[in-house]
């Protein structure tokens, strides 16, 4: 704790010094348990955020090699530690431990996922046990196959919550299994779609950059292919154009769904023109096109991209689908 300490102090040769002693100490087996020790007994945030990052960086070379004593040990303090409720520095540093932890041990480690599910439906823990979950899931999605439906359950209780930040963390956490959602799965996750899309918009009065990483899980399903976003195209649409249209959001908010929006023209062309969602788009493609666009500008505005869109458009339409389109925008 005193190395650790130092290693915290505005003093450079403090620094050198401790740096020099950690160096030293961290070679030898004791190391952990006393990192353990300053993570349930310090009262220092910075100081216990910085030994959970030391631990997680020996265990990563090592964690094989730890007799089960060890391993357990710490195991039950990671767990300990979270249940606590600490400072988000701490949990986030506690969860990278709890990572590296899962990778080697997932499937015999039961008590992370009931830790991580009683959380999830406890209003208090709610925050945490969906950090926790995205955390794993980034780590081990494919070993968590087994338990998707338990899973697909408890994501559809937190998109109903009024928290922002269990929204975010939601949607996050689900973006981390699309990768591995097979067809057994593939209806189960669908389910949740309409909740997470009224999520993300919920998002968007909350905090503009987290609905824009909450987008992500749909920008994830388009790459991957899976087969749950056409029965959710319109309503997706709708969620771009409106954000494409509204001055009261930041340019770059509208630039991020106005990306989204071109991907999802060019990918899914033959049901945007069955949904007869061109002339629905042209309409705010030319009203953005019309605005006048202030100068001075560095980065990419709505204005701009609205043109890049009307391109896309051209390129993956056919002229007879194209041209009676634009008559009847205008």
């Amino acid at each position: 704790e005193e190395i650790i300490s130092q290693l915290l102090l505005p003093d450079s040769a403090a620094i050198t010094a401790a740096t020099t002693k950690l160096k030293e100490v961290i070679k030898e087996p004791a190391i952990i348990p006393a990192l353990c020790e300053i993570l349930t007994g310090c009262d220092n945030t910075a100081v216990r955020q910085y030994a959970a990052t030391i631990l997680r960086q020996k265990i990563e070379k090592c964690w094989s090699k730890l007799d089960e004593g060890f391993q357990s040990g710490v195991k039950t303090t990671c767990l300990q530690v979270l249940s606590q409720g600490p400072a988000k520095e701490v949990r986030n540093s506690v969860a990278g431990v709890v990572s590296v932890i899962s990778k080697h041990q997932f499937e015999s480690w039961p008590e992370l996922l009931n830790f991580i599910t009683g959380a999830c439906v406890n209003e208090a823990t709610q925050q945490l046990g969906l950090y926790l979950l995205g955390v794993v899931s980034d780590a081990v999605a494919m070993e968590m196959e087994p338990h998707f439906p338990a899973l697909f359950q408890l994501y559809a209780g937190t998109l109903s919550s009024a928290d922002p930040e269990v929204l975010y963390l939601t949607c996050v956490a689900m973006s981390k299994l699309v990768l591995f959602i097979g067809t057994d799965y593939v209806q189960g996750f669908a389910a949740l779609l309409p909740a997470s899309i009224k999520a993300v918009h919920n998002l968007l009065t909350a905090d503009q950059d987290k609905a824009c990483q909450a987008l992500e899980l749909f920008e994830n399903l388009l790459e991957c292919e899976v087969p749950v976003v056409v029965p959710h195209l319109a309503d997706l649409t709708e969620l771009c154009l409106e954000v494409a249209a509204s001055t009261a959001l930041e340019d770059a908010t509208r630039v991020k769904f106005m990306t989204f929006l071109n991907w999802l023209i060019s990918a899914k062309k033959k049901t945007i023109q069955k949904l007869k969602l061109v002339e629905r788009v042209l309409g705010v493609v030319f009203k953005l096109l019309a605005t006048p666009e202030p100068e001075d500008i560095e980065s990419e505005t709505p204005i701009q991209y609205a043109g890049i869109i009307l391109d896309t458009i051209a390129l993956n339409l056919p002229a007879e689908k194209l041209v009676p389109a634009l008559f009847q925008t205008y």
